[in-house]
């Protein structure tokens, strides 16, 4: 794992966004992160595979995004607050930039560690959680079965609905 630098602000040294790019990089959202460059998050599998959600191809959401993507996404769903909704999220932000940049464990620190009183980490916050949110719908379409109404409350698109409402 190489580190690429350019010269950033005044000189000094920052990662190099374009050079560390997997050559399989795909296209997405970019954010602004704390190194003050735009970094992409990738889009949602079916927006790369076009029929990837119709649920009978999760083979291909692993192949395209590695096998621990449903599982991240997950932890965003059960977080029971938002101090876990907040840390399930960096979990999935630090997932999806290493889909498409090959970065160490200090580049990514480099990259995710505002000061606290930054006004740029809120806002990154709520662009990650849109991105976030995005990622759970195409996980969790909605059902059009309503052919067991009694387990409505256990159905994926009630599921979504439940943590937008509540991480909104």
């Amino acid at each position: 794992m190489a580190t690429a630098y350019c010269a950033g602000v005044e000189g000094s040294l920052m990662l190099d966004e374009n050079a560390l790019r997997r050559p399989d990089f795909l296209p997405g959202r970019p954010i602004r992160l704390a190194d003050g460059q735009r970094w992409t998050f990738p889009l949602p599998p079916g927006e790369h595979c076009p029929g990837v959600g119709d649920g009978a191809a999760q083979e291909e959401v692993g192949t395209l995004f590695g096998y621990g993507y449903s599982a991240t996404l997950a932890a965003v769903l059960e977080a029971a607050d938002e101090f876990e909704r907040l840390q399930a999220e960096l979990a999935l932000a630090i997932f999806l930039l290493g889909r498409n940049y090959d970065l160490s464990p200090v580049s990514f620190q480099e990259i995710l560690c505002f000061e606290k009183s930054d006004p740029s980490l809120a806002a990154m916050q709520a662009v990650l959680h849109n991105v976030t949110l995005e990622h759970i719908r195409f996980m969790q379409p909605d059902s059009s079965d309503d052919a067991a109404p009694e387990r409505e409350a256990d159905t994926p698109s009630t599921r979504e609905r439940a943590a937008e409402r509540r991480f909104a």
